[in-house]
């Protein structure tokens, strides 16, 4: 623990320093000569080498701490799961900054414009802010539940005391069903804006990147100092988004990412399939038995339902982070267009998204108790019979 707790603090030090390093470009691109831009520019280098140094580490000591866990370890294992997601997406915006940054001073072909430096600067800087202080205390502190105080995740209410047995039965009961209707509807979000980034694919390219999960991808080219070592960042993160759910979820994640494409591209409903792939109804008629027999009184069916609001908000929580992946893939996808191979941008970037929906339908899945192969969470299923049973 102690190794990722000291590599957590370099990734976030290593993410400040970077954004010191793009503040200074900015100026010197601004008002310096070209010398200036030069040195800038290699400071900014040093702090990319650093950086990708930390997120190495960090991966694999996380990576390694997890495994350790035992498996009643769940809320430390949901934490540092959480954290290797929310780095990905740190990687992926130092590599958006980095590519910007040598675009900017004239590494490419491309115009040498200062808008997208400026616009990845600012992404990279709200993201951390808001996930520095988490980080730093790190796994196995009592945190809150909105771990990162994302804009766009509401705080989790707080329960108040039922007036009755019955009140409490049926504010349970509809506080059920808006979390597997959450469940639903948040993923499908992650999952429209992941196959917009696919849909141009034909059937053999799509195929050609669900085979590049969990493999990587070699032979990345070299485009200046700068880009290049935004490159890199952009592998680290697709090889972190692979590991998160663990090496022996690869084959599944292969299998659940041809089902979806297909449920997608044959103009099927995508809450039909979620809906199957979460059981809702099977819970839902499960949960009605249980409530129906239940011995749990007013305080134990109070603090259920509490826990299933937690749960909803830290899928939330989950959910948000994929969509900000998704949209720092995008502007990777815009920058890189341009600049690499037609071949490498259809592979890199069709296993980024596919990896991406994957992790939302397992995760939903991880969160309704509907698989066994990936288990961060006590979800709504196990909540339920805890409470109730």
């Amino acid at each position: 623990m102690n190794d990722y707790r000291s590599t957590r603090s370099g990734l976030v030090q290593g993410a400040q320093d970077v954004l010191t390093a793009l503040g200074n470009l900015r100026v010197t691109l601004a008002v310096g000569d070209a010398s200036d831009v030069v040195f800038a520019s290699e400071a900014l280098a040093m702090a990319a080498d650093s950086y990708l140094g930390q997120t190495t580490k960090f991966s694999r000591s996380g990576f390694d701490e997890r495994a350790a866990m035992p498996p009643a370890a769940m809320a430390e294992r949901e934490q540092l799961t959480t954290e290797m997601l929310t780095s990905a997406l740190v990687d992926l915006e130092v590599a958006n900054a980095l590519i910007a940054a040598g675009i900017a001073v004239g590494e490419t072909e491309a115009p040498a414009l200062a808008q997208p430096l400026e616009m990845t600067t600012a992404e990279l800087d709200d993201t951390v802010r808001v996930v520095a202080t988490p980080m730093q205390k790190g796994v196995g502190f009592e945190e809150p539940v909105r771990r990162f105080q994302l804009d766009e995740v509401p705080e989790v209410a707080a329960v108040e005391t039922s007036a009755s047995l019955p009140a409490a039965k049926t504010a349970y009961d509809t506080c059920l069903a808006d979390l597997l209707k959450a469940l639903v509807s948040e993923t499908k979000k992650v999952l429209e804006g992941g196959f917009k980034g696919v849909e141009d694919l034909d059937e053999k390219a799509l195929d050609e990147a669900i085979e590049v999960v969990g493999q990587g991808l070699e032979d990345i080219p070299k485009i200046g100092k700068l880009v290049s070592k935004g490159l890199t960042a952009i592998v680290e993160t697709l090889d972190k988004l692979t590991g998160i759910l663990g090496e022996d979820a690869v084959k599944e994640m292969q299998k659940k990412a041809k089902e979806l494409i297909d449920q997608i591209t044959s103009g099927a409903a995508l809450e039909t399939f979620l809906k199957t792939n979460f059981g809702t109804d099977a819970t839902t008629k499960m949960v009605q038995e249980w409530m129906g027999k239940t011995p749990a009184d007013i305080v134990k069916i109070d603090g259920g339902r509490q826990q299933l609001l937690a749960l909803q908000t830290r899928f939330a929580e989950l959910t948000a982070v994929m969509l900000r992946i998704i949209k720092g893939l995008n502007t990777a996808k815009k920058f890189l267009n341009k600049l690499l191979p037609e071949a490498t941008t259809l592979l890199l970037f069709g296993a980024f998204y596919i990896v991406t929906m994957d992790i939302a339908v397992l995760s939903g899945m991880d969160y309704a108790d509907t698989t066994t192969l990936v288990i961060m969470v006590p979800g709504v299923r196990k909540i339920s019979e805890a409470t109730l049973v």
